[in-house]
């Protein structure tokens, strides 16, 4: 199954269901794919032991929504790809209780920070303290971007982060994606590297806390849940994939 496939019916989804249209192009990225933050390509084919991280919103009314998920293209995670995987939801939890009316956008951060410190030291990937590892900065090789983003009538939505040069304090009502992730390129330990997970969920500040407005199965045992009905998923989806290659391929002349 090539990504763009696979990208094609979740976008076939948005449109049947009422979507206006897309909030941005989707990414569809499976195995080291997923390790480039905005890949566009979609056209690797996805491979039974990949994780396949999939960035997607659609928009109704003018408003977008922006969600990832990351999952095992063989319906079961594996490690090291689980413990990478547990650790980005670990974040990405600790990072949405953080938000609450009065907490500042860098207190969203570093709750989630500081977790994907905790888990970039406990796999061994780097070997030096969580204080350290945060203050020398040296979990941005696998953890390089903001943990969101305003969200509205853009996908990314106009809207300061910082006042006076302080960071902004959250209000009720105001809208921002929560996104942890943990990205091993290249040059990444060779247990981890090609293994790119993102989580990514809406949410909306309230007057005592937070609420999540997107509801996709997130926890290890709900996805592999989700995948298990289908029997062997991998095959089923590498069979339709052979049928859809036949009817593509030219039949043959007859003979002169």
């Amino acid at each position: 199954l090539c990504e763009r496939e696979l990208a094609a019916v979740l976008e076939f989804e948005f449109r049947r269901r009422g979507a206006d249209r897309l909030g941005f192009d989707t990414i569809c990225a499976s195995g080291p794919a997923a390790t480039t933050l905005h890949y566009v390509r979609n056209n690797q084919t996805i491979r039974e032991g990949d994780l396949v991280l999939v960035d997607a919103g659609a928009e109704v009314g003018h408003v977008t929504a922006d969600v990832n998920r990351t999952f095992p293209a063989s319906g079961k995670f594996k490690e090291p790809g689980l413990s990478v995987y547990r650790w980005v939801l670990k974040a990405q939890k600790a990072a949405i209780q953080a938000v609450r009316p009065g907490s500042t956008y860098a207190d969203v951060h570093g709750a989630a920070l500081h977790v994907l410190c905790e888990g970039l030291a406990a796999m061994g990937v780097i070997e030096d303290s969580v204080e350290n590892i945060i203050k020398t900065e040296a979990y941005r090789a696998y953890f390089m971007h903001r943990i969101g983003h305003w969200l509205g009538c853009d996908v990314h939505d106009v809207g300061p982060y910082f006042e006076n040069g302080n960071s902004i304090a959250l209000r009720p009502g105001m809208v921002m994606t929560i996104e942890p992730g943990l990205y091993f390129g290249e040059n990444a330990p060779l247990p981890f590297r090609g293994i790119g997970v993102r989580i990514e969920d809406d949410i909306v500040v309230t007057s005592d806390g937070c609420r999540i407005l997107t509801d996709v199965p997130r926890e290890v045992e709900e996805i592999e849940d989700l995948m298990t009905p289908l029997g062997s998923w991998w095959g089923a989806i590498e069979s339709v994939s052979d049928k859809v290659r036949r009817q593509r391929s030219p039949r043959p002349r007859p003979p002169r």
